[in-house]
C-alpha cells in the first residue's frame, strides 16, 4: 500500500490498527529512502571530523570502510527514529485528547467504536 493508493478503507483500517499501525505503514512506504538520505551526510561527516578514534576504530575492522560504518550508523539512527515515532504514535492512539486535535480525537474514538 503506497501513499498513492491510499483508499477511504486503508485509511480506516489505519485507524483501527495497533498501536503503531500508521508508523509501520509509513516506514514500509518509505522503504530505505530514510537510511538512504542520511548516508551522504554521514559519511562527509565522519570524513571531515577526521576523528583518530574513529579513523582506528574504522580501520581495525577487516573489510570496513568509512562508507561502511556510515552506512551502519545510518541505520541505527533509522530503527531509532522509527521507535520513536513509534512510542508517539502509540501515545496519541492512547491519549488523542492531548492533541487538541478535534478530527483526529474524533477519528481515533469513532475508529475504537467509543
Amino acid at each position: 500500500m503506497r501513499f498513492s493508493s491510499l483508499t477511504v478503507t486503508d485509511a480506516l483500517a489505519l485507524l483501527r490498527g495497533g498501536d503503531t499501525s500508521a508508523t509501520t505503514f509509513l516506514r514500509q512506504s518509505m522503504g530505505s529512502g530514510l537510511v538512504n538520505a542520511m548516508i551522504p551526510e554521514l559519511d562527509r561527516v565522519m570524513r571531515m571530523a577526521e576523528d583518530p578514534i574513529l579513523n582506528t576504530a574504522v580501520n581495525a575492522l577487516t573489510g570496513v570502510n568509512m562508507s561502511d560504518a556510515a552506512h551502519a550508523l545510518a541505520l541505527e539512527a533509522d530503527n531509532a527514529i522509527w521507535y520513536e515515532i513509534g512510542a508517539q504514535e502509540a501515545d496519541i492512539r492512547a491519549h488523542p485528547e492531548s492533541t487538541n486535535d478535534g478530527a483526529l480525537i474524533a477519528a481515533l474514538k469513532l475508529a475504537k467504536g467509543i
